[in-house]
């Protein structure tokens, strides 16, 4: 197996207008088709109760905009840079500002096209007011605020000039700016740094609690949540805080929302709280498979959740995920199986394809920070982590990937593991970052097996028929035809001195090894290499997958997507139709299917021929 990657209303009157001048027609190339998986981290949403079917969600890499309450989605990217949205703020007239790291961005409601707006920096933050006024936090410039929609901005540079991190402003225009050393009020054309009443005043989430509309008070009631799990209240504009509750949670605070009838919620890396008004605790309301939650809305009767997997909706019917035609996720590795099975997998998890990438359902793993797939030659799955989950090691599924085992990982040390590879007999592989490994009782126990290149970091893993192995790393590219028993260096004719990426045909007969920018070839299982046309002006590094003997693919991280029909001779683009170029991992199915794992915007497919 190759490793591939490392890589509820009814709008009625004026709201039908605002949702039918943000309609934006698909546009898809006629090849290629995706399906998912649905989802992906959001990072922001943006809503207005003039409007309450109309929604916008900031992702990682770019907008997604809705016009019936999250029940379908489509991309809204046009003109932006695909850098992620920060925040992103929607006025009464559907106009939409997105804050994101390379500058702000202006969507007017009858356009379907962001356009660069204000000075250049990176922001961080957006607000909207109740006299439509912009507001967006900067990390060099303070606060900037835009009085007439956008079109320009002035600053306000906060005393001391920290970065604002967070943006709120109550109904009566009064600032307030979010920044690590508290809360600051604009009032009377100057700032104020106000006190919360603790040294950890790290400001992670900043509100103005809700009135019977669905808009901001008249009495400035405004809340702050803090990178330590506290969340504060403030009644009198800023000027003394509250803790809302003594019991602190363990993560910052990335969301709060205070209703009219007096309910708080809040977000954190754990997902959407509830404070109890009796016993001022916190209270888990929302139970998902992913962890993480950003933020939170609310349009009328529903409440939104930005999440790590999509949108989340706490409607009449209790909760469920509004992720159709939302396609956000990055794809890290991709794994292919007989019966049109596919498995992606993503920052927020594992998804399962049952239908050769048509629908996508998730497998699992959340929390822990995955690296690497393989495929069994029955219906064993393995996944391998990377440092930063708990737990670490190697997961192994027993059916298919629809449930998942923890491991046990006696003699697997590593917590990175870049890649796995199974043998028809079962055996498991593991390319670790501190040496290679193997296991003969599915991923129960390992043994250390590099014998030959020795402890290092091992990058990729490929098995070619008759379970000859390969393996590659910054000292080469190293063989055994032992079981992993013993390696040999096969490095002749690789220039480079090292590989990242490896790939076969399915019969074996030709291998590529991606190396930076440069792609070799070996026709001899590795004996002997020898370099072949690049895709131009590719930084690398290159994944490459092959089809046959003479069709190949590559992708990098920038120039896209390339085809080789003379076995790696030459080099055309292949990548028109695809929404990024950003391209993480590729895979063939056993029936000529190629996918392709994007950076933001899940999986892509096409007949590989």
């Amino acid at each position: 197996m190759t490793r591939c990657s490392r890589l509820t209303s009814s709008v009625a009157g004026g709201s039908l207008v605002l949702a039918m001048l943000f309609a934006l027609p698909r546009c898809v190339h006629a090849q290629w088709a995706t399906g998912g998986p649905a989802g992906g981290e959001v990072l922001a949403l943006a809503g207005h109760s003039a409007a309450p079917n109309l929604m916008i969600a900031g992702t990682a890499h770019g907008a997604f905009v809705t016009n019936d309450g999250g029940m379908t989605w489509q991309d809204a990217n046009a003109g932006l840079t695909g850098d992620a949205i920060n925040g992103v703020a929607l006025d009464a007239g559907g106009n939409a500002v997105a804050a994101t790291s390379s500058g702000l961005f202006l969507r007017r409601a009858n356009t379907d096209k962001w356009t660069a707006v204000g000075p250049p920096g990176s922001y961080t933050s957006m607000a909207v007011s109740r006299k439509g006024f912009f507001y967006a936090g900067s990390i060099r410039s303070g606060l900037l605020k835009s009085t007439d929609r956008g079109a320009t901005w002035t600053s306000q540079a906060l005393p001391g000039t920290p970065p604002v991190f967070k943006v709120a402003v109550d109904a009566d225009e009064v600032e307030y700016a979010g920044t690590r050393q508290g809360v600051f009020v604009y009032a009377d054309a100057a700032w104020k740094q106000t006190d919360l009443g603790t040294t950890s005043a790290d400001i992670t989430a900043l509100s103005i609690a809700l009135d019977q509309n669905g808009l901001l008070p008249a009495s400035g009631t405004v809340y702050a949540g803090t990178s330590s799990g506290d969340v504060f209240v403030s009644k009198d504009k800023g000027q003394t805080w509250t803790k809302v509750s003594d019991a602190a949670l363990s993560s910052a605070v990335s969301g709060v929302l205070a209703t009219a009838d007096g309910s708080v919620y809040m977000t954190n890396d754990s997902g959407a709280w509830l404070l109890n008004a009796d016993t001022k605790v916190w209270g888990k309301i929302a139970h998902y498979s992913w962890a993480r939650a950003n933020g939170l809305l609310l349009l009328g009767a529903n409440l939104y959740v930005a999440t790590g997997n999509g949108v989340l909706l706490k409607g009449e019917e209790g909760w469920s995920l509004r992720n159709t035609g939302l396609l956000a996720h990055t794809i890290k590795a991709l794994a292919t199986a007989p019966n049109n099975v596919v498995f992606a997998l993503t920052r927020g998890g594992i998804y399962r394809s049952e239908d050769g990438g048509a629908n996508w359902k998730f497998s699992g793993f959340s929390r822990a920070q995955l690296e690497s797939l393989a495929v069994g030659p029955t219906t064993s799955v393995y996944a391998g982590t990377r440092t930063g989950g708990n737990p670490v090691g190697v997961f192994k599924s027993v059916d298919g990937g629809q449930h998942w085992q923890v491991p046990a990982n006696a003699g697997l040390p590593s917590e990175i593991v870049y890649a796995l590879a199974v043998d028809g007999d079962g055996n498991v592989y593991a390319a670790t970052q501190t040496g290679l490994f193997k296991s003969v009782d599915g991923a129960a126990t390992w043994n250390e097996s590099d014998n030959g290149p020795g402890a290092g970091a091992y990058l990729d893993l490929l098995i070619l028929p008759g379970n000859t192995l390969l393996t590659c790393s910054r000292d080469g590219i190293f063989t055994s035809s032992d079981k992993a028993a013993t390696w040999k260096p096969c490095n002749t004719g690789l220039a480079s001195g090292h590989a990242d990426t490896l790939s076969a045909s399915a019969d074996g007969s030709i291998i590529y090894a991606g190396s930076g920018p440069a792609i070799y070839k070996s026709v001899d299982k590795g004996s002997t290499w020898k370099g072949c046309g690049s895709p131009p002006e590719s930084p690398g590094p290159m994944r490459v997958t092959a089809v046959s003997a003479s069709v190949a693919y590559a992708g990098d991280r920038q120039t896209g997507l390339w085809k080789s029909v003379d076995a790696g001779a030459t080099w055309t683009n292949a990548g028109t139709g695809l929404k990024t170029p950003q391209i993480f991992c590729l895979a063939v199915s056993p029936t000529g299917t190629l996918f392709v794992g994007t950076n933001g915007f899940s999986v892509w497919q096409k007949p590989a021929g």
